[in-house]
């Protein structure tokens, strides 16, 4: 199978398994850098987590787990300039804003719909 977005088969792509949530992962984000991978639980864990993306002897490390939303997280986005300011939207009908550095929300929007993008 080529073709793929690098052009190489997908066997040849290197992955990696982090461990931590307690239930399926509903989403995934790289931070622009590259540098940070976010990801948001679904099912009863609802926290995000952020990974030291970059590849050591010991593997990728969990940076810090962020807690507060109430149910699954469902979208992820970076701030474009900055790897420590990190959105979040979750069927709760919330988007945060997160400080990954001092592992809070700095900002809170309640949303009407049901799913939200960021």
């Amino acid at each position: 199978m080529g073709g793929g977005w690098t052009g190489a088969p997908w066997g040849a792509l290197f992955t990696h398994e982090l461990s931590g949530h307690t239930a399926r992962v509903h989403a995934v984000e790289f931070s622009y850098d590259g540098r940070k991978l976010a990801s948001g639980g679904g099912g009863n864990d609802c926290s995000v987590r952020v990974w030291d993306a970059m590849q050591s002897k010991e593997g990728r490390r969990l940076e810090t787990v962020l807690s507060g939303h109430t149910r699954a997280v469902d979208t992820l986005a970076w701030h474009p300039a900055s790897n420590e300011v990190l959105a979040s939207a979750t069927a709760d009908r919330s988007v945060r804003l997160w400080d990954t550095r001092q592992c809070s929300a700095t900002g809170t929007v309640q949303t009407p719909g049901s799913n939200l993008c960021v």
